[in-house]
């Protein structure tokens, strides 16, 4: 699967198709959530906009995910959706997050 860009999903959604699978690398810019679910604003400086990734957190290491922080680099493979939240069109149900980089808390 090829690495796309924030820019190019924002703005060929139709072209990608809703439902496919993507993969994106970029630095996490903010992350909240709960115990169920965390929320990562990814951006890849190909534009100013961010585009969220959604993880459910049963599916993945606990120990991985404390290190998914502000300005830490990851690569997040998953499926493009439609967003129920406001904010924005699309995002992505991660399916696997790999970290690349780590940053200071």
């Amino acid at each position: 699967m090829a690495k796309l860009r924030i820019y190019n999903i924002l703005n060929e959604t139709d072209t990608i198709g809703i439902g496919n699978q993507v993969k994106i690398q970029g630095w996490v810019r903010t992350r909240r959530g709960n115990n169920a679910v965390a929320f990562i604003a990814l951006n890849d400086g190909s534009c100013i906009h961010n585009l969220q990734v959604v993880a459910d957190l049963n599916h993945f290491d606990e120990a991985i995910l404390k290190k998914v922080t502000t300005g830490a680099c990851i690569e997040v493979n998953g499926k493009l959706v439609e967003s129920m939240g406001k904010g924005q069109t699309v995002e992505i149900q991660a399916e696997q997050i790999k970290l690349l980089g780590e940053a200071d808390p």
